[in-house]
C-alpha cells in the first residue's frame, strides 16, 4: 500500500470507499467494548484512605 501522500485523488477515494465499507460492517457486528476497569472492592478503597 502507498502512502496516502503519494496517492492520486481517484486512489484516496477507493481507499475511503474500502475504509468506510470496513468499518460499517464492524458497527453492523454490534460489538461492546467496555474497556473500564470496574468498581473498586471494599478492601482496595480502604487501601487508599491509608
Amino acid at each position: 500500500m502507498k502512502n496516502y501522500l503519494e496517492m492520486t485523488r481517484e486512489e484516496l477515494e477507493s481507499e475511503r470507499s474500502s475504509v468506510s465499507a470496513e468499518y460499517e460492517k464492524l458497527k453492523g457486528l454490534g460489538l461492546k467494548l467496555d474497556m473500564s476497569r470496574g468498581k473498586p472492592s471494599k478492601d482496595q478503597l480502604d487501601l487508599s484512605m491509608d
